[in-house]
């Protein structure tokens, strides 16, 4: 029975997480939207051409940090569009690629924030497919620019690289609900599908970036904790160090996963020669896979320090991730796994000593890494996956933990909500996968755009172009004013067209942190009535006859799917 759950769940997974694989890639269709003749393709490509390829290094943060006067000779983002994935952070992982020398053994990232146990992992699988003549690898960026289908090539090894990562972590919360539930198979399947179906994890597991990955780690380090709480051994400590340390090469952020093993130490030993020696296991493990996935961490020191410093922000926002919980997860299994975690403690006497220290070291590891995001990190929903299985786990274990102890009433009701929060959790998390399948909206907004406004006419935006907050067209057959965020400008250029996106204003769904500028900016923008929406390009999740309309939710939740709206002049001044 266990194998045939575990089977159902990995390939449920695999098809969960590759279906719209190609969602958002550069194609010679999008590169029409972007290039409405050859000759504009052309005049791109020269412009490229000024900064030559070993130049992109100094186009990273550590080294524009030390090197400010470098941030004027960038090249404007606009001009990688068309070679860009509508997802904003999967382009720095190629680029990071290309600052590498491998003919003189030069692997140095030149950033720090996609670690090298993923970088380098995506990098192997491109230079293997590569050398099979799958793929071509070229610093002439040319090529790619006339053969989009190429680099979206590369995109897509990443997505697959971290589908697979994506299904490993069902897999391991049902290995580690086995470690609280004593193997019941039936209790085991229920966190795991609810796992699954997490809108959080859906979303990230389609993209090529270091979040799922990196809580690929996490859980393994948790499993193997877990099974050294049953059963001690050093070897299992110095694993779970190396666990820890390859979730910290994934993504820096991740070193505070130290915390699994060392809690564990505390939970399961009493001697203070094995506590000692089990926590030099953990930090030599740590280290030791740390620095093999990440050597130009150390042999480029101190830059690294300015990069997390860039990345690191210092106020608590536990209202924001308390809130990511609500719309990643849905409000139903929020409080599903709230009110469990909570009943999980209540009643935590009456279990077993292995089982009640499983318990502890989850809610231990949840309410740390709660605490750490919500005091050191910047606003993105993302950043709060790591608790997401263990704090669901948690939360399931307590609704079972009752069961038994409830009338017959409680027993139907405490079943029913289950049931609700199931069959909910499924239909919001499809609803985000639909979104995969469906032509985009910012594509849908480009299409528009070359069929209905004259080539030559005047298009205003409040920044250079970004592929993931507008949609593509041919900025060199408009004219392209960037006004920035303010209305004089706009009454002084008076573009015919305006465009604005739910990264930009207070249309929605647009980000819960949004900045107060660009709100500002909004509310006088529609008072003036200088402009009126001609066309409105928006997709809410949904499935089958459920749609999930939100106002507010957080900016990265947003990516997949942007609410855009093309305005168009009506008075003169």
């Amino acid at each position: 029975m266990k194998d045939k759950l575990i089977l159902i769940l990995g390939i449920f997974s695999i098809f969960l997480y590759l279906s719209g694989i190609k969602w958002g890639l550069p194609s010679s269709y999008m590169s029409s939207l972007y290039f409405y003749n050859e000759k504009e393709i052309e005049k791109t490509v020269k412009e490229i051409k000024k900064y030559p390829s070993k130049e992109w290094k100094k186009g990273f943060g550590p080294y524009l940090s030390l090197h400010p006067e470098e941030e004027k000779k960038k090249l404007p983002r606009n001009l990688f569009n068309p070679i860009r994935s509508y997802h904003p952070d999967e382009y720095f992982v190629l680029k990071s690629l290309s600052t590498m020398k491998p003919t003189k053994f030069d692997f140095n990232p030149n950033q720090y924030s996609v670690g090298g146990c993923y970088l380098y992992l995506i990098g192997f699988f491109i230079f293997f497919l590569s050398k099979l003549k799958i793929l071509k690898v070229t610093h002439n960026l040319t090529y790619y620019f006339f053969h989009p289908e190429e680099i979206a090539k590369f995109y897509i090894i990443g997505r697959i690289v971290t589908a697979i990562y994506g299904v490993g972590i069902i897999l391991l919360s049902y290995l580690v609900s086995e470690k609280v539930f004593k193997k019941d198979n039936t209790k085991n399947f229920l966190p795991s599908f609810l796992i699954l179906f997490a809108p959080l994890i859906i979303l990230n597991s389609h993209y090529m970036y270091v979040d799922i990955p990196g809580l690929f780690w996490i859980m393994a380090c948790l499993f193997i904790t877990s099974s050294c709480i049953e059963k001690f051994s050093f070897k299992k400590v110095l694993l779970a160090g190396i666990f820890s340390g390859l979730a910290c090469g994934t993504k820096i952020t991740f070193f505070v996963s130290l915390i699994i093993p060392v809690l564990g130490i505390i939970l399961i030993l009493k001697d203070f020669g094995n506590i000692f020696k089990s926590i030099c296991l953990i930090f030599i493990g740590f280290f030791l896979s740390f620095f093999i996935t990440n050597p130009y961490f150390f042999l480029t020191f101190p830059a690294p320090l300015v990069e997390l410093g860039e990345h690191t922000g210092l106020s608590f926002n536990g209202k924001f991730y308390f809130l990511s919980l609500k719309y990643g997860l849905g409000f139903p299994l929020l409080i599903f796994a709230l009110i469990g975690t909570i009943l999980n403690l209540f009643f935590i006497k009456e279990r077993e000593n292995i089982e009640k220290k499983i318990s502890f070291l989850l809610f231990g590891w949840t309410l740390f890494f709660f605490i750490f995001i919500s005091v050191f990190s910047k606003n993105f929903g993302r950043y709060i996956l790591p608790i997401i299985p263990s704090f669901i786990i948690l939360g399931t274990n307590g609704w079972f933990t009752i069961l038994n102890k409830t009338k017959k009433f409680i027993r139907f009701l405490i079943i029913s909500f289950t049931i609700f929060v199931l069959f909910f959790t499924f239909l919001y998390g499809m609803s985000y996968e639909m979104l995969f399948v469906q032509k985009n909206t910012r594509t849908e907004a480009g299409e528009w755009i070359k069929q209905n406004i004259k080539v030559g006419e005047t298009i205003g935006v409040t920044e250079i172009p970004w592929q993931f907050q507008i949609p593509p067209f041919d900025y060199n057959s408009y004219k392209t004013v960037v006004t920035g965020y303010s209305i004089k400008n706009i009454k002084k250029q008076l573009p015919r067209y305006f465009i604005l996106s739910s990264f930009q204003s207070e249309i929605s769904p647009y980000p819960l942190k949004l900045e107060k500028r660009k709100i500002k900016f909004w509310r006088i923008f529609k008072s003036l009535k200088m402009y009126k929406p001609v066309k409105t390009f928006r997709k809410f999740p949904s499935f089958t006859k459920f749609e999930f309309q939100q106002k507010t939710i957080p900016e990265d939740l947003i990516y997949l799917n942007p609410t855009i709206i093309i305005y168009k002049r009506v008075i003169n001044e």
